[in-house]
């Protein structure tokens, strides 16, 4: 049992570390790991601080422009690992009086030869919860990601579906969801689009300990759009990391990012990231 301060990687609720400001969530999480492979989930989160300020606020839905807030996030869930390649996960959460999510994943991992392929599916549905201080929601994704690995090589082929009304729901601070496959800056996450992506990594630790290279391109189409129905999206991310090796300031990483996104209903944009992060284990 933990109480305070958490920065969780669960499907409901996940640290963004992409920003100065961190993720934090203020609640209490239980888990449980007494059965071989199973893993028990459950806890509230009342507070967060998000990328928008370094203060503590209520939870409420991302985009919503009303004064009611949430009393908090509650959550349940079990991961289990059904042999040394399968994972089954189950989540249900509640934003009170906002939202109400479940989620049901598969992870398949195998090996042959020198090569590992991962496969994941993922599926969230999202309703309306109590007050539904933001009005009816209805939303619903499936998501299905298969990633080859080999050497310091990856590619990895994603396809993802939203289907309903709504866009898919996030807390206040634009906290993220990459559980969803194709999570980026543009998220993919409009009313019955549909997304496709392409990416591929290399990490030179052969030949330059510490560099890593991605690149990825995503496309986002049949996008509802006011009375649009065919509207398109798309993004291309090119990033390149070095973390320094073996001396005294060990830990010290350089994250230089591109991203380019043009929407057909919208102006787009091209930005540069340069982060900086430096990691002392006490």
């Amino acid at each position: 049992l933990k109480v305070g301060d958490h920065r969780p990687h669960l499907p409901v609720a996940w640290d963004d570390t992409s920003r100065q400001l961190d993720t934090i969530f203020e609640g209490a999480l239980l888990e449980s790991r007494e059965i071989d492979g199973l893993t028990l989930t459950a806890g509230r989160f009342w507070e967060v601080v998000t990328r928008e300020s370094s203060n503590k606020e209520d939870l409420y839905l991302w985009g919503y422009r009303g004064t009611e807030r949430s009393s908090g996030l509650d959550f349940a869930g079990a991961s289990y690992d059904v042999t040394g390649g399968l994972n089954l996960t189950y989540f249900m959460a509640k934003l009170n009086d906002f939202y109400a999510q479940k989620y049901a994943g598969l992870t398949y991992k195998t090996r042959f030869s020198d090569m590992m392929s991962v496969t994941d599916v993922r599926y969230f549905k999202n309703t309306e919860d109590g007050d539904a201080y933001a009005g009816d929601l209805d939303s619903r994704a499936l998501g299905v990601k298969t990633a080859l690995m080999t050497g310091g090589h990856m590619v990895s082929l994603a396809y993802q579906k939203m289907n309903g009304d709504s866009f898919f729901p996030t807390m206040n601070g634009y906290v993220p969801q990459p559980y969803l496959v194709n999570w980026s800056s543009t998220a993919f996450v409009r009313p019955d689009e549909k997304s496709i992506a392409l990416a591929y990594a290399y990490d030179f630790k052969s030949s330059v300990p510490g560099l890593k290279l991605f690149a990825r391109y995503i496309k986002g189409t049949d996008v509802d759009v006011g009375t649009e129905t065919d509207a398109t999206e798309s993004e291309k991310n090119l990033y390149l990391s070095y973390a320094l090796q073996d001396t005294m300031f060990k830990g010290l990483t350089f994250d230089l990012r591109n991203i380019r996104v043009a929407k057909s209903f919208a102006a787009g944009y091209n930005e540069y990231r340069f982060i900086t992060s430096y990691t002392v284990n006490f």
